[in-house]
Protein backbone atom coordinates (compact mmCIF):
# COMPACT_ATOMS: atom_id res chain seq x y z
CA UNK A 1 0.00 0.00 0.00
CA UNK A 2 2.98 2.37 0.44
CA UNK A 3 3.62 2.66 -3.30
CA UNK A 4 -0.02 3.10 -4.18
CA UNK A 5 -2.21 6.04 -3.22
CA UNK A 6 -3.70 5.36 0.19
CA UNK A 7 -7.50 5.32 0.18
CA UNK A 8 -7.72 8.11 2.75
CA UNK A 9 -5.76 10.51 0.54
CA UNK A 10 -7.59 12.96 -1.69
CA UNK A 11 -9.38 11.15 -4.49
CA UNK A 12 -9.41 12.27 -8.12
CA UNK A 13 -12.23 14.76 -8.58
CA UNK A 14 -12.61 15.40 -4.83
CA UNK A 15 -12.27 19.15 -4.28
CA UNK A 16 -9.88 20.54 -1.69
CA UNK A 17 -12.85 21.90 0.25
CA UNK A 18 -14.54 18.50 0.47
CA UNK A 19 -11.28 16.71 1.16
CA UNK A 20 -10.70 19.07 4.11
CA UNK A 21 -14.16 18.17 5.36
CA UNK A 22 -13.41 14.47 4.89
CA UNK A 23 -10.17 14.90 6.86
CA UNK A 24 -12.13 16.51 9.70
CA UNK A 25 -14.56 13.57 9.60
CA UNK A 26 -11.74 11.00 9.43
CA UNK A 27 -9.88 12.52 12.40
CA UNK A 28 -12.95 12.18 14.62
CA UNK A 29 -12.12 8.50 15.20
CA UNK A 30 -14.26 5.36 15.12
CA UNK A 31 -17.25 7.05 16.78
CA UNK A 32 -17.43 9.70 14.03
CA UNK A 33 -20.59 10.84 12.30
CA UNK A 34 -21.31 13.19 9.43
CA UNK A 35 -23.56 15.33 11.63
CA UNK A 36 -20.83 15.65 14.26
CA UNK A 37 -18.36 16.75 11.55
CA UNK A 38 -20.89 19.29 10.24
CA UNK A 39 -21.51 20.68 13.72
CA UNK A 40 -17.81 20.81 14.55
CA UNK A 41 -17.28 22.92 11.44
CA UNK A 42 -20.28 25.13 12.31
CA UNK A 43 -19.00 25.57 15.88
CA UNK A 44 -15.66 26.71 14.52
CA UNK A 45 -17.38 29.29 12.31
CA UNK A 46 -19.65 30.47 15.13
CA UNK A 47 -22.74 29.18 13.34
CA UNK A 48 -25.80 27.52 14.82
CA UNK A 49 -25.56 23.72 15.18
CA UNK A 50 -27.63 21.57 12.84
CA UNK A 51 -30.06 18.79 13.74
CA UNK A 52 -29.73 17.16 10.32
CA UNK A 53 -26.85 16.33 8.01
CA UNK A 54 -27.06 18.53 4.91
CA UNK A 55 -27.84 16.69 1.67
CA UNK A 56 -24.60 17.79 0.00
CA UNK A 57 -22.59 16.22 2.83
CA UNK A 58 -24.50 12.94 2.51
CA UNK A 59 -24.13 12.92 -1.28
CA UNK A 60 -20.39 13.75 -1.33
CA UNK A 61 -19.58 11.35 1.54
CA UNK A 62 -21.32 8.55 -0.38
CA UNK A 63 -19.75 9.45 -3.72
CA UNK A 64 -16.23 9.56 -2.27
CA UNK A 65 -16.73 6.63 0.12
CA UNK A 66 -15.89 8.55 3.31
CA UNK A 67 -16.96 5.75 5.62
CA UNK A 68 -14.78 3.11 3.92
CA UNK A 69 -11.82 5.49 3.67
CA UNK A 70 -12.13 6.56 7.31
CA UNK A 71 -12.33 2.94 8.46
CA UNK A 72 -9.18 2.15 6.44
CA UNK A 73 -7.52 5.10 8.20
CA UNK A 74 -8.61 3.74 11.59
CA UNK A 75 -7.05 0.35 10.80
CA UNK A 76 -3.85 1.98 9.54
CA UNK A 77 -3.59 4.05 12.73
CA UNK A 78 -4.32 1.02 14.91
CA UNK A 79 -1.54 -0.96 13.23
CA UNK A 80 0.87 2.00 13.41
CA UNK A 81 0.22 2.47 17.13
CA UNK A 82 0.55 -1.27 17.78
CA UNK A 83 3.91 -1.36 15.98
CA UNK A 84 5.09 1.73 17.87
CA UNK A 85 4.05 0.16 21.17
CA UNK A 86 5.99 -3.01 20.31
CA UNK A 87 9.06 -0.96 19.41
CA UNK A 88 8.76 1.07 22.61
CA UNK A 89 8.40 -2.13 24.64
CA UNK A 90 11.49 -3.67 23.02
CA UNK A 91 13.45 -0.49 23.70
CA UNK A 92 12.31 -0.56 27.34
CA UNK A 93 13.34 -4.22 27.59
CA UNK A 94 16.78 -3.40 26.22
CA UNK A 95 17.22 -0.52 28.67
CA UNK A 96 16.09 -2.66 31.60
CA UNK A 97 18.40 -5.48 30.53
CA UNK A 98 21.33 -3.07 30.18
CA UNK A 99 20.62 -1.65 33.64
CA UNK A 100 20.41 -5.17 35.04
CA UNK A 101 23.76 -6.04 33.46
CA UNK A 102 25.34 -3.00 35.09
CA UNK A 103 23.69 -4.00 38.36
CA UNK A 104 25.35 -7.43 38.14
CA UNK A 105 28.75 -5.77 38.03
CA UNK A 106 27.96 -3.47 40.95
CA UNK A 107 26.45 -6.29 43.01
CA UNK A 108 29.42 -8.53 42.25
CA UNK A 109 31.72 -5.86 43.62
CA UNK A 110 29.66 -5.59 46.80
CA UNK A 111 29.28 -9.29 47.56
CA UNK A 112 32.66 -9.69 49.24
CA UNK A 113 35.16 -12.55 48.98
CA UNK A 114 34.99 -15.50 46.67
CA UNK A 115 36.55 -14.24 43.45
CA UNK A 116 35.03 -12.37 40.55
CA UNK A 117 33.39 -15.46 38.99
CA UNK A 118 31.62 -16.39 42.22
CA UNK A 119 30.55 -12.77 42.75
CA UNK A 120 29.15 -12.44 39.23
CA UNK A 121 27.30 -15.77 39.59
CA UNK A 122 25.82 -14.59 42.91
CA UNK A 123 24.78 -11.26 41.38
CA UNK A 124 23.20 -13.06 38.39
CA UNK A 125 21.32 -15.29 40.82
CA UNK A 126 19.99 -12.26 42.72
CA UNK A 127 18.68 -10.71 39.50
CA UNK A 128 17.23 -14.06 38.34
CA UNK A 129 15.30 -14.33 41.59
CA UNK A 130 14.06 -10.77 41.08
CA UNK A 131 12.86 -11.75 37.60
CA UNK A 132 15.13 -9.24 35.84
CA UNK A 133 16.68 -10.36 32.56
CA UNK A 134 20.20 -9.13 31.77
CA UNK A 135 21.48 -8.24 28.30
CA UNK A 136 23.70 -11.32 28.30
CA UNK A 137 20.75 -13.62 28.97
CA UNK A 138 18.63 -11.91 26.32
CA UNK A 139 21.38 -12.28 23.73
CA UNK A 140 22.37 -15.88 24.56
CA UNK A 141 18.95 -17.31 25.30
CA UNK A 142 16.73 -15.57 22.80
CA UNK A 143 18.90 -13.79 20.26
CA UNK A 144 18.08 -10.40 21.76
CA UNK A 145 14.39 -10.94 22.50
CA UNK A 146 13.15 -10.68 26.08
CA UNK A 147 12.36 -13.92 27.84
CA UNK A 148 8.94 -12.67 28.86
CA UNK A 149 6.65 -9.75 28.30
CA UNK A 150 7.70 -7.07 30.76
CA UNK A 151 5.24 -6.44 33.54
CA UNK A 152 4.82 -3.34 35.64
CA UNK A 153 6.48 -5.29 38.42
CA UNK A 154 9.69 -5.36 36.34
CA UNK A 155 9.83 -1.60 36.47
CA UNK A 156 9.10 -1.65 40.18
CA UNK A 157 11.84 -4.23 40.71
CA UNK A 158 14.29 -2.19 38.69
CA UNK A 159 13.53 0.91 40.76
CA UNK A 160 13.94 -1.05 43.99
CA UNK A 161 17.20 -2.52 42.70
CA UNK A 162 18.43 0.95 41.79
CA UNK A 163 17.72 2.08 45.37
CA UNK A 164 19.60 -0.91 46.78
CA UNK A 165 22.54 -0.21 44.50
CA UNK A 166 22.67 3.41 45.59
CA UNK A 167 22.70 2.34 49.24
CA UNK A 168 25.43 -0.22 48.50
CA UNK A 169 27.51 2.42 46.73
CA UNK A 170 27.06 4.75 49.70
CA UNK A 171 28.05 2.01 52.14
CA UNK A 172 31.11 1.11 50.06
CA UNK A 173 32.29 4.73 50.14
CA UNK A 174 32.17 4.80 53.93
CA UNK A 175 34.09 1.53 54.38
CA UNK A 176 37.78 0.82 54.19
CA UNK A 177 39.38 -1.78 51.93
CA UNK A 178 38.65 -4.57 54.42
CA UNK A 179 35.04 -3.50 54.79
CA UNK A 180 35.69 -1.84 58.15
CA UNK A 181 33.95 1.43 58.85
CA UNK A 182 36.19 4.43 58.35
CA UNK A 183 36.90 6.53 61.41
CA UNK A 184 34.39 9.30 61.85
CA UNK A 185 31.56 7.65 59.90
Amino acid sequence: MDEQRKVWEQMPGESGRWYARFTRYREMGPDRSLLAAVNEMRDQKGQKRSCNTPGAWRRISFEYQWKVRAEAWDEFERQRKELQAKQDMQEARQKLAAAASKAVDVLAGQLGDGGAGVQKAAADDILDRAGIVTVEKMDVTTGGEALHEPRLSDAERALALAGILERLRGDAGRRGPAGDDQPGS
